[in-house]
Order: C-alpha cells, then sequence, then structure tokens
C-alpha cells in the first residue's frame, strides 16, 4: 500500500497483511502492517506451501495442524 504520514512530504509503500472471515454476525475484518521482521505462523499457508509473511504479534487465524488454505477451523469439510 502507499502511504503517506501527515508530517512527511513524500509517499512510502508499506506492506500490509489483511484478513477477512465469515461469523455468525457478519464478516470479522484484520488488517496489521507488517514489520520487516514478522514472519508469523499459519498453518492453513505453510501446510500447502503458501509463503505469505504473517504478523509476529498474531490476531489473525492461523489455523490448526490439519488446515489446508482456505481453512475452517469449526470442523467443516467444506
Amino acid at each position: 500500500m502507499k502511504i503517506k504520514m501527515p508530517s512527511e512530504r513524500r509517499w512510502d509503500y508499506k506492506s500490509f497483511f489483511a484478513e477477512v472471515k465469515p461469523t455468525d454476525k457478519g464478516k470479522h475484518y484484520f488488517c496489521h502492517p507488517l514489520q520487516n521482521n514478522d514472519n508469523g505462523h499459519c498453518f492453513g499457508c505453510s501446510n500447502v506451501g503458501i509463503k505469505l509473511r504473517h504478523p509476529a504479534s498474531g490476531g489473525y487465524e492461523e489455523g490448526n495442524v490439519d488446515s489446508g488454505f482456505p481453512f475452517s477451523t469449526d470442523g467443516d469439510s467444506d
């Protein structure tokens, strides 16, 4: 994403991790800026070989050992 901080004149590029997941009450949105050293774990991505950076601080759906992508953590097989 291209961003401009209010105190600066130039635009800069910043990477973000974003996730949207359905819930009983609608959708849950998670968006977090990524730092250079972020390398959080996600079973859903790693189990199928997707190389996607995740926030080290968590806050996103990590799945479980048997997860694929896209994955569900409620036991549904669809």
